[in-house]
């Protein structure tokens, strides 16, 4: 709440330096755990759990494919007012390469931390942040700093989203912008209170990505489209 009430350029300070450092963490807590698991046998042993469909537990599809490009196209429509918005203070050029490593770490990181979780299926699969078993197991006494990392993890995902809310509606610091972040604050609060976190996540996950998936699919016919149009220049032209 008081960092998204200060603007857009506090909270690309803040997730700034709070992002990359969660993103490896992640990354060396899940590559232990997946050494481990390759060694103990338990990793191979958690995919034929998970393949044979005897772990119970809420998915976002039957089909892990279709589960897969939901989880890629779940976060499409969640930053683009963000981007946007950044597009106006960076090249062209250095967004692209920001988004473009900061996406394929967090993809890298996501896969292995999928693994480290098959690898602990048995004891990860009815719980609502698996992870945390994961990191506590791989360093003793580590559980209570890894929910540490998690509210931060949250809270550099819940500013872009709260601010991307808003900004539709109302411009940085003014009083209607305020006020808007405050009321979108209760009422997420109220929600994450008397909604389980699994069912609000499926829910949010598998809505976000279908959404996310068929627009996807339009701007990649757009830019065929323009790109068949109006050749390399397809760029130039802001409205037909």
């Amino acid at each position: 709440l008081i960092t998204s009430l200060y603007g857009l350029k506090s909270i690309v300070n803040v997730i700034s330096k709070i992002g990359p450092a969660l993103i490896l963490i992640a990354l060396g807590i899940s590559l232990i755990a997946v050494f481990k698991g390759t060694a103990g046998g338990s990793l191979s042993e958690g995919a034929k759990l998970v393949a044979s469909g005897q772990i119970e537990h809420m998915k976002a599809s039957n089909s892990p494919l279709i589960a897969g490009i939901i989880l890629a196209t779940s976060t499409i429509l969640w930053y683009p007012n963000f981007a946007v918005e950044l597009k106006q203070e960076n090249s062209m050029k250095d967004l692209m390469i920001g988004q473009t490593i900061g996406n394929t770490l967090v993809g890298v990181a996501e896969f292995i931390m999928g693994l480290a979780m098959i690898a602990n299926i048995t004891k990860v699969a009815g719980m609502d942040v698996p992870f945390l078993y994961v990191a506590s197991q791989t360093f003793k006494g580590f559980g209570p700093i890894y929910a540490v990392m998690i509210f931060a993890a949250l809270y550099t995902t819940t500013c872009p989203l709260l601010w991307s809310s808003v900004a539709p509606f109302a411009k940085d610091g003014t009083t209607k912008y305020k006020v808007l972040i405050v009321i979108g604050t209760v009422v997420g609060f109220i929600v994450s209170i008397l909604v389980p976190y699994d069912i609000i996540m499926n829910y949010v996950w598998v809505i976000s990505g279908w959404v996310g998936l068929g627009v996807t699919i339009i701007m990649l016919a757009r830019v065929i489209y323009n790109r068949f149009k109006y050749g390399k220049n397809y760029n130039l032209p802001s409205v037909e």
